[in-house]
């Protein structure tokens, strides 16, 4: 991707986080960028973060806390770098393995929408996916053509990782028992999943100043208002109302919503990130009773700039 970028003469920024998981090998991948950086002419800017640690006092698995601090961080670095949106390399593979998890775990119909192409973040910023037409293999074959090199992370192969095993071993099988290509028929479903959710997405805009009332702390759902509605568009407006108060996307399925839905009067639940929902008369009140502490970020960053004079790449600043 960052090839095909420069290729195209775009005014680009590369940022390459250091998870600091793989020790030696983590250090010689952000030396490999750096170096592809400089022949690209292309400048680059590494952070290091402490997932590991962030995990143990966030309570997340490591490739959760991994994925927080990359997104937190890639943002940081772009507005950093006044760039209005964030590239990465995600490609058709990648969403097949995508959906597969979310199917394993169990998912709605917004699950199988996949990646998306496009992925806008409330401060502006948004996450674009320029490679999600092209294969593995595709990429693989367009880098051999060019003899243009990578690096293999060896975690890759670790079946500790549910991903893993879903690449290496459960979608081969897969493959070998069908006569079409499995990674092709899972980006066909994504696609349409994704048009049928944006009209859901768009009925849910349209009735929600007449369902929800928003408080800083808590929302509340008109139930008898939102019962003439079809299941799904009940289910994103419950997804909305929790993820107003600040619940990450995987604490949202399916069969929760329709718990909350048939909740009987003044019954109550816990829900993750301290919100509890309940029902009074004609109301579902979802209500965020404490705020949550984040563990602290632990990383440092450096940037690199071109120089003016001989097209160096040099340090520009280091933030702790």
């Amino acid at each position: 991707m960052l090839h095909v970028l420069a290729a195209l003469r775009l005014d680009i920024c590369c940022a390459h986080i250091n998870h600091q998981l793989r020790g030696d090998e983590a250090q010689r991948d952000e030396n490999f960028v750096i170096e592809q950086c400089q022949k690209l002419k292309v400048p680059v800017v590494t952070m290091k973060i402490d997932v590991r640690d962030y995990a143990k006092k966030s309570k997340l698995s490591i490739e959760t806390a991994a994925r927080n601090l990359r997104i937190q961080n890639l943002i940081d670095i772009a507005k950093s770098q006044n760039c209005s949106c964030i590239a990465t390399a995600h490609h058709k593979n990648d969403n097949a393995e995508t959906i597969i998890d979310r199917l394993v775990r169990g998912t709605g119909l917004r699950g199988l929408c996949g990646i998306w192409p496009v992925k806008k973040f409330i401060d502006g910023i948004a996450f674009i996916r320029p490679l999600l037409c092209a294969t593995r293999d595709e990429i693989i074959k367009y880098l051999n053509s060019r003899n243009l090199k990578w690096c293999t992370d060896r975690t890759n192969t670790d079946f500790a990782y549910r991903r893993n095993f879903i690449r290496h071993r459960l979608l081969p099988v897969l493959q070998n028992d069908s006569q079409s290509d499995i990674v092709e028929n899972i980006a066909v479903l994504s696609k349409a999943s994704r048009g049928f959710y944006k009209m859901v997405c768009r009925t849910a805009d349209a009735i929600w100043p007449d369902v929800a009332a928003v408080k800083e702390q808590a929302v509340t759902l008109y139930s008898v208002k939102l019962a003439s509605q079809p299941a799904e568009i009940k289910i994103e407006i419950i997804r909305r109302a929790i993820s107003y108060l600040g619940a990450g996307e995987q604490d949202v399925t399916e069969r929760h919503s329709q718990t909350y839905l048939r909740l009987s009067d003044n019954g109550r639940l816990q829900l993750p990130n301290c919100i509890t929902v309940h029902r009074h008369g004609g109301e579902i009140i979802f209500d965020k009773h404490l705020k949550t502490k984040l563990a602290p970020i632990n990383c440092a960053r450096t940037c690199y700039v071109k120089s003016a004079r001989n097209n160096a790449i040099r340090p520009l600043y280091n933030q702790r």
